[in-house]
Order: structure tokens, then sequence, then C-alpha cells
């Protein structure tokens, strides 16, 4: 960009060739026309196309679940929409095929808040049960150890569940957590655990575990 010096051109604005003229704050300057390639259709660019129309199709499943504050909080306090901070932290965990292709890149939840340490989580099918169990080895302020658990489950057919538990069922403090997966004939494989303020007007980012059978 180059600033207009000369007085002839204080009534100017428009385009000379591949230069635009424009005023700003009573200056006038001069910059070069941006070269746009309509359409381009690169496989790289192709596929990038595709990976954001999966995890936008992703994010409507959020957007209809109790998940879609988690995200539209975090959105609010980086400066962008819920949307737009899914799609970036999400993004990678596609690859357009229209489907999740690395469910380690996935989240469900981000935040502020500490996140438990040392998950591990087991699958009891003769129960139907899920047991959640985790560590407060970080050191922790009084108030975080009331924040509530909450976690989603991935079947295996990729069919996801949502969990969270009333306020007080589970907390950060118990280190413990038991989920009962009702009218499945699928078994659970991954579950991602997060926490939840008391408020929830604050989040953890989401830990994701292998289940042990």
């Amino acid at each position: 960009m180059a600033r207009i010096k000369n007085s002839m051109f204080k009534q100017l604005s428009g385009t000379l060739g591949d230069i635009i003229f424009y005023s700003r704050s009573g200056r006038i300057y001069a910059r070069r026309r941006p070269q746009y390639i309509r359409d381009a259709k690169t496989p790289l660019q192709q596929q990038q196309r595709m990976r954001m129309r999966d995890v936008i199709a992703f994010y409507k499943v959020i957007k209809n679940s109790p998940l879609l504050p988690i995200w539209q909080q975090m959105g609010q306090e980086q400066g962008m929409s819920g949307m737009n901070l899914f799609i970036k932290m999400n993004i990678a965990a596609f690859a357009g095929e229209g489907r999740v292709t690395d469910y380690g890149k996935l989240h469900f939840s981000c935040g502020r808040l500490p996140q438990g340490d040392r998950f591990q989580a087991c699958w009891k099918a003769s129960e139907s049960v899920i047991e959640v169990s985790w560590e407060n080895k970080s050191i922790l302020p009084l108030r975080r150890l009331s924040d509530r658990f909450m976690a989603v489950v991935v079947f295996e057919n990729n069919e996801l569940r949502f969990f969270t538990p009333p306020e007080g069922n589970y907390q950060r403090k118990d280190c413990h957590a038991r989920i009962v997966v009702q009218e499945s004939h699928l078994s659970p494989y991954k579950i991602y655990c997060f926490f939840a303020a008391n408020n929830s007007k604050a989040y953890s980012g989401d830990v994701c575990c292998l289940l042990k059978k």
C-alpha cells in the first residue's frame, strides 16, 4: 500500500489498471488489485473443501446437543463464533471422506479449567456400565473440586452419546464416575472425559480414553 501525497489526487477514487485508489481518514491511498483464481480445483483445495463440509456437518450434531454452550462460551471468550472455534479445533480429525477419520484429533470440549490426571475407563459388558477413574495430581483451588464430570461416548458404529449427569452426581473430587449405557446392542470403545464448573460458565478440555474390557 502506498500513500499519495500529491494534492492533485485529493478527489481521486476508483481504479487505474491494476491499481486501486481509495480514501481513508481524509487521505488517498493506492494499492495493487489482488489477483483472484476463480474456482481453483487442485486436489488439495478439493480435499480442504470436503473436510470443511464434513466438520460443519458434524458441528450441526453438536449444535443440537448439550455441548453447544461449551463452544458458544469459549468462542465468545476468544472473539469468534462457537462454530468457527469448533472448526478450528476439529477440522484435522476429518479427511474429506464424509466421516471422522482420526478420533484422536477430535474434541467435544475446550476451555480454561484444568483437566483431570490419569484417566482410565473400563467397559463392563455384563452390567452395561462404563467405569471411569481419574486422579487429581495437579494442585487445584478448592472450588475446582466441585466441578461436574461430563462425557461423550463413541460406540463401535461411530454412534455418539452425550452423558451430562445432573449437578452433584459426579464431581472432580470423587475421582470416579459410573455411566450406565442403556438400550444399546453395541459396545462403546472410546470415551471423552471433561469437567464443567457448577455455573456452566467454564469447562475443561477433553481427554480421550480407549475403553478397556
